[in-house]
């Protein structure tokens, strides 16, 4: 079969979350299976630092920016149209809402196949009405210039049909996948209860919530780690002194080696507002960790209540708490759980099954162009 040649297009490359995780795993895959990619982004940092570790060409567009900004928008697509004139790929993947509705139309304007993957629709989560409406109009005319819509849960695609963001036949579901490292570490739990979550300190997660919540169980013998940075560093340390938690709760910022973390975990947490389909669960998944989240969007295709975890509702405090003494105090039924998620990371959520089934889409639309 002829190798094809991808430009990914993403937004933001100094970061390092879930939307440029799959990025960059998609990149290594496509490269090592002897594909032609190269990543397109609005800024450098990590993201094109890992790239570059990888020999794998990237592209900064400083026309492509974050906030809604008409000149430069309208400059990016310009800019683009011009660079896929000279770099003509086979498709365009692109990824975050910004980077997807002006990538989509340069397509149509270069005549190019083209796919769109929602982490998570711009529309949905903690913003307001007529922003959220001014979202959904954008999708929707994006949607009728798209070749191909990914969405990483089913829940997702779910929600982009009953918006009527594109026809069914156009979303197609791909869960996210993430690498297989367990392996390399050596699994090593001391006795205290250690508690990992993987989340940037914003307003999107809801380390408030999980804080408080084992402000309640004080009683137990419990550390938590929370990794990943962000705007809201000063306040939650401020919320954790006020509980008197600062020799329990560790703030270890932006992290590269997460695994070192869950390697002597007992538990990964994601109390959060919204998601699409969270890839730290799946790194918890993938280290045999029981899973306690909060039930948005795409949470529970992999965490099963009772199965793997247990999910609670969003900015439940006792939910919370009430599931962290369970768990716990159960540490059979606990280590049950952790075997069920790593059965559950084998037969759904690797990088291989994921990149299978994206690389056999964009076949399908570059044949169809």
């Amino acid at each position: 079969m002829k190798k094809m040649k991808i430009l990914q297009v993403i937004t933001i490359g100094h970061e390092l979350y879930g939307a440029q995780k799959h990025v960059l795993d998609l990149c290594v895959l496509l490269k090592k299976n002897g594909h032609e990619v190269m990543v397109a982004t609005g800024t450098a940092g990590t993201l094109t630092d890992l790239l570059d570790e990888e020999s794998i060409p990237f592209k900064i567009f400083t026309s492509l920016v974050h906030p809604i900004n008409p000149g430069k928008d309208v400059k990016f697509v310009k800019d683009l149209i011009s660079f896929l004139k000279t770099y003509q790929p086979d498709l365009v993947a692109s990824h975050s809402s910004k980077a997807g509705l002006l990538s989509r139309i340069a397509c149509r304007r270069a005549k190019m196949p083209n796919t769109f993957t929602s982490h998570g629709w711009s529309f949905e989560g903690g913003i307001p009405f007529v922003k959220r409406m001014v979202f959904l109009t954008a999708e929707r005319a994006a949607g009728r210039i798209s070749d191909g819509i990914i969405t990483v849960a089913e829940a997702g695609r779910e929600y982009g049909l009953q918006k009527k963001v594109a026809k069914a036949a156009k979303i197609v579901t791909i869960h996210n996948g993430v690498e297989d490292i367990a392996g390399q570490y050596e699994i090593v739990k001391n006795d205290r209860f250690t508690i990992t979550m993987v989340a940037g300190l914003r307003p999107q997660k809801d380390h408030f919530t999980l804080i408080e919540a084992l402000g309640k169980v004080k009683h137990l013998d419990w550390e938590v780690f929370f990794l990943g940075d962000g705007p809201l560093m000063e306040v939650l340390s401020e919320k954790t002194t006020a509980l008197d938690l600062t020799d329990r709760i560790h703030f270890k910022g932006a992290v590269s080696n997460v695994g070192d973390y869950l390697c002597r975990s007992h538990l990964l947490t994601l109390i959060t507002n919204w998601e699409g389909f969270p890839i730290s669960i799946l790194e918890g998944l993938s280290f045999g960790l029981p899973i306690l989240a909060t039930d948005v969007a795409g949470v529970k295709e992999q965490v099963i209540d009772d199965y793997n975890g247990i999910t609670v509702p969003p900015k439940d405090i006792d939910a919370v708490a009430n599931a962290l003494e369970l768990m716990m105090k159960s540490p059979e039924k606990l280590a049950e759980m952790g075997r069920n998620s790593r059965e559950l990371f084998e037969q759904r959520f690797t990088r291989e099954a994921m990149y299978k089934k994206t690389v056999a889409l964009y076949y399908n639309l570059i044949n169809k162009a």
